[in-house]
C-alpha cells in the first residue's frame, strides 16, 4: 500500500466519521470540528483522486473541501474578528 493510498483510506474514514458523528448528534453541522474533519478529508481525497486520475472523484471532493473551507473561514472571521 502506497502513502497516497493510505492518505485516501484515512481521509475516507475521516469523512465517514464526520458523517456518522453528525447523524448521531455528536457533531452538529455548525461545529468547527465537523467542518475541519470534512475539509481535511476532502483535501486528502482530492490528493488521492489526482493520483489515480479520477476526475469525478476530484470534482466531488474538491467541492466538499471548498464548502467546508468556506465554513472554516467564516468561523475564523467570527472568532478572530477580521
Amino acid at each position: 500500500m502506497t502513502i497516497t493510498e493510505i492518505l485516501g483510506f484515512v481521509s475516507a474514514l475521516a469523512a465517514l466519521f464526520a458523517f456518522v458523528a453528525n447523524e448521531r448528534g455528536i457533531l452538529t453541522n455548525d461545529s468547527v470540528w465537523y467542518d475541519l474533519l470534512n475539509f481535511l478529508a476532502g483535501i486528502g481525497l482530492v490528493v488521492y483522486a489526482l493520483s489515480i486520475h479520477a476526475l469525478p472523484f476530484l470534482l466531488i471532493n474538491g467541492a466538499w473541501a471548498f464548502v467546508s473551507g468556506m465554513d472554516l473561514f467564516q468561523y475564523a472571521q467570527k472568532r478572530f474578528k477580521f
